[in-house]
């Protein structure tokens, strides 16, 4: 497959990635007035990356992206929950201070990191769409600047994301070191030929980073 078609592969996510940026432009040069407006567009970017990604199907950039039904079931999943969150969103700002631009973009953001996890095949590609999603959270946490209690939140998601980055990376190079590969397929062949306490120790790891980020019980303290 050639550069163009895993491109046109990634289409939802970049639909999503290039729509952010362009409300992170609106936002700098029109402020907070553009802050409803903003809001109901990226709603509609995020139906129309839905729609885009149940037309697609395939592997790309060389097995690190792939799009089937299962992807695009759970792309539809993330991008309805985030919509229906940016509908919320106004509502519940009205209650506590006034509606921010940010808020739409880093939810377009984290959607996007998202989506490329439901895509990835690849132990890189999964690690990128988890910090992307990862970096938005960790503002979204602490989004509310008067509330002191937010920005304590925000700055410990943000140390105990970076040590949940540090034991992924870790459980990863050694699954890398002992099977030979960071494809799902080849990890998957190599473990059932025969399971070593290498990538035993490396499954622990990716799996406790994964429970850090997601704060599964008992990582969520």
């Amino acid at each position: 497959m050639t550069v163009m078609q895993s491109v046109l592969l990634t289409m939802p996510e970049m639909i999503l990635a290039i729509g952010a940026i362009a409300l992170m432009m609106i936002a700098a040069f029109v402020g907070d007035k553009a802050a409803r407006f903003s809001n109901w567009v990226a709603i509609g970017l995020l139906i129309v990356a839905a729609v885009v990604a149940w037309g697609s199907e395939g592997v790309g950039f060389n097995g690190l992206y792939t799009a089937d039904p299962f992807a695009a079931f759970a792309k539809a999943l993330i991008y309805g929950s985030a919509a229906v969150a940016l509908i919320l969103a106004p509502r519940w700002f009205e209650q506590e201070e006034s509606f921010r631009v940010e808020y739409t973009v880093l939810a377009l953001f984290a959607a996007t990191g998202m989506g490329m996890m439901a895509s990835a095949t690849n132990l890189l590609s999964l690690y990128i769409g988890i910090e992307l999603n990862s970096l938005a959270a960790y503002v979204l946490a602490s989004f509310i600047r008067k509330d002191v209690r937010t920005a304590e939140a925000g700055l410990k998601y943000f140390v105990l994301g970076a040590l949940a980055s540090g034991i992924l990376l870790y459980g990863m190079s050694l699954l890398y070191g002992f099977s030979g590969t960071t494809d799902y397929a080849g990890i998957a062949k190599s473990m059932a030929d025969g399971l070593n306490m290498g990538e035993l120790f490396g499954l622990v790891f990716i799996l406790s980073g994964i429970a850090f980020k997601v704060s599964a019980v008992p990582f969520h303290m």
